[in-house]
């Protein structure tokens, strides 16, 4: 759920990236790890380097390609268990 309280906050125009943890009610100090993991599933870019800097992926890209890799992988799941996958 702080995944989506965090993403939420980019599509707030006057939200300061000081203020993503109160408002988001994540400690600051987990607030990386839950950006990483918006990272990994596709809804947020960046966090390399040194300086770690985030931008939100548009929602209309962000949901469908989610979806996909979910699927893709649960077909994978199911094809991997021997039960044939549906179209």
């Amino acid at each position: 759920m702080s995944r989506v309280r965090i993403w939420y906050c980019w599509a707030i125009p006057s939200s300061r990236r000081w203020n993503w943890p109160r408002r988001a009610r994540v400690p600051r100090q987990k607030i990386y790890e839950v950006l990483d993991s918006l990272v990994e599933r596709g809804f947020a870019a960046g966090g390399a380097g040194e300086t770690k800097l985030f931008s939100a992926v548009e929602p209309s890209l962000a949901i469908p390609g989610y979806l996909a890799r979910k699927r893709q992988t649960l077909e994978q799941e199911l094809t991997d268990n021997g039960a044939p996958a549906w179209g």
